[in-house]
């Protein structure tokens, strides 16, 4: 639960890559967030959850973009 609500919290933190959107996360932005230094001795361990997360997220728009034609 507490990389959903961390992965929640930090969604204003994409990277975006003009048209191919979302390239990543900010790190340095979800690293600085006060979401993620709440955690505490959690927050790396929290942190690679958070990271397995983000690329399921983009293999999936990626899957959505091969599949709808917009690669």
């Amino acid at each position: 639960m507490p990389a959903l609500e961390l992965w929640c919290a930090v969604q204003t933190q994409w990277r975006h890559g003009g048209f191919a959107g979302p390239t990543g996360l900010d790190y340095a932005g979800v690293r600085s967030s006060p979401a993620f230094r709440a955690l505490g001795a959690r927050r790396e361990r929290i942190f690679a959850d958070l990271c397995v997360m983000e690329f399921a997220a983009l293999a999936a728009w990626a899957d959505r973009r091969s599949r709808s034609g917009h690669a």
